[in-house]
Order: structure tokens, then sequence, then C-alpha cells
């Protein structure tokens, strides 16, 4: 479950990023996206955020580039902190 606050503040970040662009996005911002998504969906996170920082870099002002950063880091830490607590668990029992 995401805590109140950060979803108050994701939701706010997407309502800027439509207003500041009512046209659509680059095409390689797009592209990019996409690409992490893949990356993501194949199990390599670290990838995903490497091609997304690199799009951060080249699109420096596309919030939803940003936005989409900051999410793949929120769910890589998520999955690297249940990596730690299950192998935790696992020298405990």
């Amino acid at each position: 479950m995401v805590p109140r606050a950060t979803s108050t503040v994701v939701v706010g970040m997407i309502a800027a990023a439509a207003s500041a662009h009512a046209e659509l996005p680059p095409a390689g911002v797009v592209l990019e996206q996409r690409r992490a998504r893949i990356a993501e969906a194949r199990g390599r996170p670290e990838e995903a955020l490497a091609i997304l920082e690199q799009a951060v870099a080249r699109y420096p002002n596309e919030p939803l580039l940003v936005l989409a950063l900051a999410d793949a880091q929120s769910r890589a830490r998520a999955v690297s902190s249940a990596n730690s607590e299950l192998h935790a668990r696992g020298r405990k029992d």
C-alpha cells in the first residue's frame, strides 16, 4: 500500500505534468519510458533505472520522465528491502 502523503504528491505531479504538457511528449520520451517498463517487466530494475536516468539527462524538462524515474526508484527500493527482509528471515529460521 502506498502511503497517503506519497499518493498525494504523485497525483499532484501528474496533474502538473498534464497541465504543463497539453501536447504530446516527444517520441523519445515515450520510447524511453517503454524501454524502462520492459526492462522492469523482465526483472531488470537496474537497467530500467539506467534507462530513465539517461532519459532525464537527455530531456531534463520532461516531468513525465522525472516522475517515471522516481516511481522506478521507489519500486527498486521496495524490492531491495523485501529481498533483504526475506534473506534475513531465511537466516533466522
